[in-house]
């Protein structure tokens, strides 16, 4: 128990404010990391092979007691318009039950292209060496990354990264 209560104090401390791009931590053309993540729906497991090629992706990886990381998804929510060509991966390495209660207090089942996962084992974090919240990539229709950030950004970073990498 104290050192789950440590681990998830690092984890909280690990937020980011502002947007920072990064260059040389990630590789641009990587592809999207293996990965094997638990939907809301408690029952169903998905991979990095489950995620369709042909459609931009945006994979956030967030911390559901960050406010930035509630920054982060409140302003996809309030873009959703916007990304409605571009699916969205929310993903967290936080347990299922504070993955699901961020999941039903953002009502995120509304969105058909908004796609909330747990990934309890940390593979994606580790995979792309990540160190806060919220953190996000953003891969072309072809599943290569071409941007990364860290913080909270604004929708228009995602297409704007789209545009010139698509």
């Amino acid at each position: 128990m104290k050192y789950t209560f440590i681990i998830l104090i690092l984890l909280i401390a690990s937020c980011q404010s502002e947007d920072k791009q990064l260059d040389t931590t990630v590789p641009a053309g990587m592809d999207i990391p293996a990965f094997n993540a638990q939907l809301a729906d408690s029952t169903t497991w998905i991979t990095a092979k489950d995620i369709p090629q042909g459609q931009a992706t945006a994979l956030v990886y967030f911390g559901p007691y960050c406010p930035y990381s509630k920054h982060q998804v409140k302003e996809i929510l309030d873009n959703v318009e916007d990304l409605k060509n571009i699916r969205v991966y929310l993903i967290t390495p936080f347990p299922y039950q504070a993955m699901h209660q961020f999941y039903d207090f953002h009502k995120l089942s509304q969105y058909k292209n908004i796609i909330t996962a747990s990934d309890t084992a940390n593979t994606i974090g580790t995979s792309l060496n990540i160190v806060g919240f919220p953190y996000t990539a953003i891969y072309n229709s072809n599943g290569k990354l071409v941007k990364a950030y860290y913080g909270s950004i604004k929708i228009q970073k995602i297409k704007d990264a789209l545009k010139t990498h698509s």
